[in-house]
């Protein structure tokens, strides 16, 4: 996620802690959890930024931007012109004299906006260049408006918070949460990646394109998908990954179901024309999800909670009962009981 839990923590006054291992994600997640802005000061550096942003748009000065070398999904999801726009908004930022939270502030409305100025379909969960939604807002227009309803969202959480509590968001993994210290957690509330084959890093490929952090698909893969939780088969390096068994931390009868659906999806991969990996891809998120799930267990407090969101697979026809196996996984890793609740079919 992008620290739903803890912004939704701070506005009961719960300290809270958030471990992302996407870059992208963690920028977002500390920006929505930094409440200690001045509402004030934001509206005066808005209104500096959004004249700046104006006037230069009547005077054409986003005209001399060149956008040739910017990767070519950016110029198949906006006109030229809307992208000249966006990169002079974003230098608009860089270059105003403000504070480093102020900065992520104004970078996080200009992020929010980047589906809302394309006619281009840009939702989940791919980006499709050739099918077109609904008419796109203008660049200025669409910023104003975020920086607003952001700044008004700010004074409305700051009011209702009933105390001031600590949100702290690490850039770091939840296979080794080397940050929180054992049993130093009261509940634990988190939506893992389903095993749906999504993959999370290809998700944000617009946002890490426009930013510059990324350029190509092997750049986020460098980057980014190989720090994530195995769940799509982008993810799978056949050749890297062929040797793999069941992880120990897996209890002996779930990696004797495991390896035979494993191996009925190997079976099944060779019936089908696109051969995807969902075998290696299966057992690649049982084994992180396990170690996840020791660190979980390490981390929380005796006699305390942890609930997972949830969805359950099946891929190639295989089922794969994702909450039964993580469930029994995690009695084995230190839980002392799981149980399962259906919320929707």
């Amino acid at each position: 996620g992008s620290g739903t839990l803890n912004v939704e923590a701070k506005r009961r006054g719960v300290d809270s802690v958030g471990v992302e291992a996407h870059p992208l994600l963690v920028k977002v997640a500390r920006a929505k959890v930094n409440w200690e802005l001045d509402a004030g000061r934001l509206r005066a550096l808005a209104e500096g930024l959004s004249r700046r942003i104006r006037e230069g748009f009547e005077r054409g000065e986003h005209e001399g931007i060149s956008v040739g070398g910017v990767p070519e999904l950016l110029l198949k999801v906006y006109t030229p012109e809307t992208l000249r726009r966006l990169y002079y908004v974003r230098e608009a930022i860089s270059s105003a004299e403000m504070e480093d939270g102020e900065r992520e502030f104004f970078e996080l409305a200009l992020l929010a906006i980047l589906r809302k100025t394309t006619s281009a379909d840009v939702g989940w969960p791919y980006i499709l260049p050739r099918k077109t939604k609904r008419r796109p807002q203008e660049v200025y227009e669409a910023f104003v408006e975020q920086v607003n309803m952001m700044i008004r969202d700010l004074e409305a959480v700051r009011r209702e918070a009933p105390r001031r509590a600590e949100a702290a968001i690490y850039e770091s993994d939840a296979r080794n949460m080397k940050e929180v210290e054992d049993e130093s957690v009261d509940f634990i509330f988190t939506s893992p990646p389903y095993l749906n084959n999504y993959d999370y890093a290809d998700r944000t490929r617009l946002e890490l394109y426009f930013l510059g952090w990324c350029r190509t698909w092997g750049e986020i893969t460098e980057k980014v998908r190989r720090r994530l939780i195995v769940a799509s088969t982008t993810q799978v390096d056949r050749a890297r990954m062929a040797a793999m068994r069941p992880s120990d931390l897996i209890p002996e009868g779930v990696r004797e179901e495991l390896a035979r659906k494993v191996e009925e999806l190997r079976l099944e991969r060779e019936r089908h024309g696109g051969r995807k990996d969902y075998d290696l891809m299966v057992l690649g998120y049982m084994n992180d999800m396990a170690k996840a799930l020791k660190e979980m267990a390490r981390v929380l407090r005796p006699g305390k909670y942890a609930i997972m969101v949830l969805g359950d697979s099946a891929p190639y026809g295989v089922y794969i009962p994702t909450h039964e196996y993580l469930g029994r996984i995690a009695v084995n890793v230190g839980f002392s009981e799981y149980r399962s609740v259906l919320l929707r079919e």
